[in-house]
Formats: C-alpha cells, sequence, structure tokens
C-alpha cells in the first residue's frame, strides 16, 4: 500500500508537476500577451494623440483662414462700395462733360458765322480803302506829273547824307512806289548836283522811266548823268552809258546802241562797265534786231504801295513827249558825235498818270550839238 501509496503520490506530484508546469506556461503566455497589448495600446494613444494635436492645429489654421477671407471679404465690399461711388461720380461727371462739349461746339460754330461774316465784311472794307488809296495815289500822281509837285510823293523822315537818299531811293523803287523813289531821286539830284550819288540818284530815275517807256526821258536823264559829271570815269558815268544803250535798243536802235557800247569800251575802258559793254556786243545779235521795238517788261507795283500810281491797262507816254516830235531815225548816234537826239514814247489812249515835263521843255537831251553821249 506504502508502495501504491508512493506510486500515487508520485503520480500525483508529477500530475501537479506538470500541471504547475502548464499553469505557468499558460500565465507566462498570458503574461506575453498582456505586456504585447500595453505596448500597442501605448502606440495607439500616441497616436491618437497626435492626430488630436493635428486636428486642433487644422482647426486653429482653419479659424485663421476663416477670419483672414471674412477680412477680405469685407476689404472687397468696402472696395465695391467705393467704386460704385466713384463710378457714378465719373458717369455724371462724363454726363456734364458732354453737356459742355456740346455747348461749346455750338458757341464756336456760332463764333466761326460771327467770323466769317467779319471776314466778308472786312474784305468789302479792304476792298474800299484800297480803292481809296488807289484814287489819292492817282490823284497825287496825277499833281505832281502835271504841276510839277514832287514834294507830294516825298516821304517825311528825309535823310541827311547823300548815301541815305541814294539808298532810300533804291528801297521805295525796290517796293514798287515808283513815285516816291522818283521824288526822293529827283530831290537827291538837286541836293547833291555834280556828285556820284546825284548820279545813281538819276539812274533810279531813269530805271522808272524805263519801265514806264518814257524813253525819251529816260534817254534825257541819263544823259544829264553824264554831262553832269563831265563823262569822268567813274562807275556811274559807266552805268548812265549802259542805260543809253539799253534804251535805244528797246527802241530797236541797234546800230546806234553799238555805237554807244563801243565808245565806252573804247573812252573808259578802265570801268568794270566796258567788260560789259564788250559782253553786250557779242551778245547783242539774239537780243536786237533793228528796227524791232522790244517792250520792256513793267514791274508791278504792290497795291498797298502808298504813293504808287494804279494800273489801269497802259502807260503814259512823256509828258511833253509828241507825236510829230522827231523821231530817233533823224538823229544821230548816242556817243562820239552827233548827239542822240531825245526819243518819243509811243502814245498810249490808256494811262496810268501823266509823266511830268522834263525840264528842258521836250527838247533833246543834248540839243547844242554837245560831242558827248
Amino acid at each position: 500500500m506504502t508502495i501504491q501509496y508512493s506510486s500515487a503520490a508520485s503520480a500525483a506530484r508529477r500530475r501537479s508537476g506538470a500541471f504547475a508546469a502548464f499553469a505557468a506556461a499558460t500565465v507566462c503566455v498570458w503574461s506575453a500577451a498582456g505586456c504585447a497589448s500595453n505596448a500597442r495600446l501605448s502606440a495607439v494613444e500616441s497616436r491618437v494623440s497626435d492626430i488630436e494635436r493635428g486636428r486642433q492645429g487644422v482647426k486653429e489654421a482653419m479659424d485663421l483662414e476663416q477670419k483672414r477671407l471674412e477680412r477680405l471679404h469685407a476689404q472687397v465690399e468696402e472696395s465695391s462700395g467705393y467704386l460704385r461711388k466713384n463710378g457714378a461720380k465719373i458717369s455724371a461727371d462724363l454726363d456734364r462733360l458732354r453737356d459742355n462739349v456740346r455747348k461749346f461746339t455750338g458757341t464756336v460754330e456760332e463764333l466761326s458765322h460771327q467770323l466769317a461774316a467779319l471776314a466778308s465784311a472786312s474784305g468789302v472794307h479792304q476792298t474800299a480803302l484800297l480803292s481809296l488809296q488807289q484814287r489819292l495815289d492817282s490823284l497825287v500822281a496825277d499833281l505832281r506829273d502835271r504841276a510839277g509837285i514832287t514834294v507830294l510823293a516825298l516821304p517825311h523822315d528825309l535823310p541827311e547824307h547823300a548815301d541815305d537818299w541814294v539808298k532810300l531811293a533804291n528801297e521805295r523803287h525796290a517796293a514798287g512806289e515808283s513815285r516816291v523813289a522818283e521824288a526822293v531821286a529827283k530831290e537827291c539830284q538837286k541836293r547833291f548836283l555834280g556828285t556820284s550819288q546825284a548820279g545813281e540818284c538819276g539812274l533810279v530815275r531813269a530805271d522808272i522811266a524805263f519801265e514806264e517807256q518814257r524813253f525819251g526821258e529816260a534817254t534825257e536823264i541819263l544823259q544829264s548823268v553824264h554831262d553832269s559829271l563831265e563823262g569822268r570815269p567813274v562807275p556811274v558815268v559807266g552805268e548812265a552809258l549802259l542805260g543809253i544803250a539799253r534804251v535805244l535798243e528797246a527802241q530797236g536802235h541797234c546800230k546806234r546802241a553799238n555805237e554807244v557800247y563801243k565808245y565806252l569800251r573804247s573812252e573808259l575802258k578802265k570801268l568794270p562797265q566796258a567788260s560789259k559793254a564788250t559782253e553786250r556786243l557779242r551778245s547783242q545779235g539774239g537780243r536786237c534786231k533793228e528796227g524791232v521795238p522790244v517792250v520792256p517788261e513793267v514791274k508791278p507795283a504792290p497795291a498797298s504801295a502808298p504813293g504808287a500810281a494804279p494800273e489801269a491797262g497802259g502807260l503814259a507816254p512823256a509828258a511833253g513827249a509828241r507825236d510829230d516830235a522827231p523821231t530817233s531815225d533823224d538823229a544821230g548816234p548816242a556817243v562820239a558825235a552827233p548827239p542822240p537826239q531825245r526819243e518819243v514814247a509811243p502814245s498810249n489812249s490808256e494811262s496810268v498818270a501823266p509823266a511830268p515835263t522834263p525840264p528842258d521843255g521836250g527838247k533833246d537831251a543834248t540839243a547844242g550839238g554837245s560831242a558827248r553821249p
């Protein structure tokens, strides 16, 4: 029994040991499982905490963005209101501007019509004044030419020196104020008789007479320039001789003009006008034909020029020049004996103003048998 009990006890002990071992193993397994669950739980809790913190951050960011969007919305609303207000104001200003433009356009058109009417009236008045000025100029020229009242055509501010007189005469002649230029030149000849300046003034008078086809008077003036300086070899004498030749060529007296050129070239060969005489001799064939007059081109005077006689379709012959006066065909050559006779301008039924009577009453410029040109 003891052996059985021992065996039973051994078996029991063995069973108890096995159970204990099993229990211990079970406990160990349970313990291991519990350890694993705690670690996972801690990890999950940590992840949950991170998610919570992230969610909180996102919520705070969303709140900030919402506030920013609310501020932006308020600013947009404020700007929209400002734009609407200013847009309405600008639209009203544009409407007023359009109204002002329409008013100004009407005013401008009205002023344009008024200016056109004023311009038309001014043109009529200007025409009337111009006509009156021309009539006054014609009257002054007529008085001057008929009665020899040259003082009427003289300007007020007359110079003192002879050179200034020459300059004034040339300026007035260039401006088309023929009557004033002729009056100045004539007074210059009186004041400075026997000087080169008086001779230059005589050239101005001769040019005016030539342009107006008063050939006889032009020749007479040029001859007086030559005689007043006693044919000395000075430029103004050379110009006077060239002028005489030009007058002769205009009347178709080419041979007599040749004699003047030859005289100038031989007797006054030191003057520069002698070279001009030589050139004109060479070119005379194409410029002058014997017996064929060439009417000089008359420079038109400005309509507003004071003292200028108005054109009336023709030029008057020289006063004192008669239709029955001796023609240049009966006269001798202009130079180197016999002296030229005064040429008579062809008469014209229409005239600008009667030409002044020459000092010698229409006689030849070289009457008396002078052998000088």
